[in-house]
């Protein structure tokens, strides 16, 4: 039972806890082709730094706003709706950022998805695949706070195998 005990000491010790980071968008879109100008906001969250694919993604929430002037259509985009997403996280901030999303359905625009190319002046565009971008603009990605601690899988069954030594020893010694 010391053996067990000092073990699960050990690992809990040296194991280091995940974080989950989480980041705020902001769009600014000027507008091309007489459409109106498109403005959004979301965030999105990972748990890992360095290079980020999709599969890394733990959340993802965007709301879009664009439209003709006078007329607005609202899009909001969700993690299933990202067709394709890569980015480099160092120190804490995005270095490189890539992702589309799926096209939504407008009701006085055209059917619009959201595309980002790169975090330049002009690498974020609303755009519809059949006409080129609707809007042009900056992408912002900023820190939201500190990041969240996320439990660890080992940790919670290096717990649940200990528990079970426990209870294997005390039940051989009643036997």
């Amino acid at each position: 039972m010391r053996h067990i005990a000092a073990a699960a000491l050990i690992f809990v010790a040296v194991a280091a806890p995940a974080e989950a980071s989480v980041f705020s968008l902001t769009y600014n879109g000027a507008s091309t082709f007489g459409f109106g100008p498109a403005s959004g906001a979301g965030s999105l969250s990972t748990d890992v730094t360095g290079a980020v694919t999709l599969a890394d993604l733990t959340s993802f929430t965007f709301s879009l706003t664009a439209g003709l002037p006078g007329k607005t259509d609202h899009f909001t985009f969700g993690l299933s709706d990202i067709s394709s997403f890569s980015g480099d996280i160092a120190n804490g901030a995005w270095t490189d950022l890539h992702f589309e999303t799926k096209v939504l359905p407008g009701y006085y625009t055209p059917n619009t998805q959201f595309v980002v190319l790169d975090l330049g002046p002009d690498g974020a565009l609303t755009a519809n695949p059949d006409s080129p971008p609707l809007t042009r603009g900056a992408l912002t990605v900023a820190a939201a706070g500190q990041p969240t601690p996320v439990p660890e899988p080992g940790l919670l069954a290096l717990l649940g195998v200990g528990l079970f030594g426990a209870g294997a020893l005390t039940r051989r010694r009643k036997s």
